[in-house]
Order: structure tokens, then C-alpha cells, then sequence
């Protein structure tokens, strides 16, 4: 539960900053905000099917149980992507 309580709170906080520095007028921020939203929510979702995957497969062939290490290495990899998706959004607004 606090794992998908904190998604939440980054996935809306990144969505709110992403139609505010893209959007000019109030009905067109509201839009950019659903699909940045829904963007970074699917990001998370990708990431943390992997991470799934990833364990399940390593806890049935390895006998190896990577709960923490490989939830830090996705999570790790979902900072960057955000970073670098942050990155192009705020070159595209200069």
C-alpha cells in the first residue's frame, strides 16, 4: 500500500509539472495533466511488471531472492527515465 501511495503522490507531482511548464490556458493544462498522468503511470507500471518478472523468474531458476536489490535497481532506472523524459519537456518550452 505505500509503495502504490508513493506512484501516486510522484506520478501526480511529475504530471503537474509537466502541464504546467507545457501548457499555456487552463483546459489545455487540465489535458496535458491526463496525459502525462496516465504517461507516468504506465511507466510505473512497466517498471514494476519487470521487477515482477524479473523476481519470480531469479526466485525460480537462482533459488535467489532479489526483492531489495532489484527494486532498487528498477527504481533506479525509473528515476532516469523520468529525468531524461523531464529533460526533453523542459528543452521543447525554451
Amino acid at each position: 500500500m505505500a509503495t502504490f501511495i508513493t506512484y501516486a503522490v510522484i506520478i501526480t507531482i511529475l504530471a503537474v509539472i509537466s502541464a504546467y511548464k507545457l501548457g499555456t490556458e487552463p483546459k489545455e493544462r487540465g489535458e496535458l495533466f491526463l496525459g502525462a498522468f496516465v504517461a507516468f503511470a504506465s511507466l510505473a507500471l512497466i517498471v514494476e511488471g519487470i521487477s515482477y518478472i524479473v523476481g519470480l523468474v531469479s526466485m525460480t531458476l537462482f533459488n535467489f531472492h532479489p526483492a531489495i536489490s532489484m527494486h532498487l535497481l528498477l527504481t533506479v532506472c525509473w528515476v532516469y527515465c523520468l529525468i531524461e523524459f523531464l529533460t526533453f519537456v523542459f528543452k521543447q518550452t525554451k
